[in-house]
């Protein structure tokens, strides 16, 4: 087991990627495959916690992440 502790960013942006993982889930029924997982965790960790939760809600993180090759229409 790793006992290494994480950030609170580390956390907040793990939080983040779970809900939008949910959002996706939600609206396809469809699962991320491991790579776009990842692809996407590098994403967001790049980010700050308010520009994700501000791309989100307007929806231009899908949309970017859609036009990255992340997201395609089997579960976008």
């Amino acid at each position: 087991m790793n006992n290494k502790k994480i950030s609170k960013r580390q956390y907040r942006i793990s939080y983040k990627v779970l809900q939008i993982e949910d959002q996706i889930k939600n609206k396809t029924n469809d699962n991320l495959s491991k790579e776009q997982k990842e692809r996407l965790f590098r994403i967001l960790s790049l980010m700050s916690f308010k520009e994700i939760e501000r791309y989100n809600q307007t929806g231009e993180l899908a949309d970017a992440l859609f036009n990255l090759g992340i997201l395609n229409s089997n579960n976008y």
